[in-house]
């Protein structure tokens, strides 16, 4: 957990719990104006749609006021991410596109503008 320049701790992990997701083969994502980012994977021909529930509270209980952004990290094995992503804040879910033939282990993290990252959200997989 990270701590920023005025002590405050920063994002509950829990907030980032995914919640509601959308998983298994889908077709592109619409892109920034459609509110869904869009990721390259590692080349292959699957894709999968991720989304999670935006953080509203700092770990102490006060208003998360400073959020930047998420990163996704994904990768072949559970805790061991290949790739991570760099999300807008105003975006809660993604399309990862050119995902290979495999399990895919995924996990959200949220970070502030001073840099400060949370820990990992709760991971999730997919096979395709």
């Amino acid at each position: 957990m990270g701590f920023d320049i005025r002590g405050k701790m920063l994002i509950v992990t829990a907030a980032l719990v995914f919640v509601g997701f959308v998983l298994g083969a889908c077709g592109g994502g619409t892109g920034p104006d459609g509110g869904i980012g869009e990721i390259e994977g590692d080349g292959g021909t699957n894709s999968l749609m991720v989304g999670w529930t935006a953080p509203t509270t700092n770990e102490d209980g006060t208003r998360l006021e400073d959020l930047a952004g998420y990163r996704l990290y994904y990768g072949y094995r559970s805790g061991g991410y290949s790739f991570v992503a760099n999300i807008n804040r105003a975006h809660t879910q993604v399309s990862i596109g050119g995902l290979s033939t495999t399990t895919w282990y995924l996990a959200v993290t949220a970070y502030d503008y001073f840099g400060n990252e949370s820990e990992y959200s709760n991971e999730i997989s997919y096979t395709f």
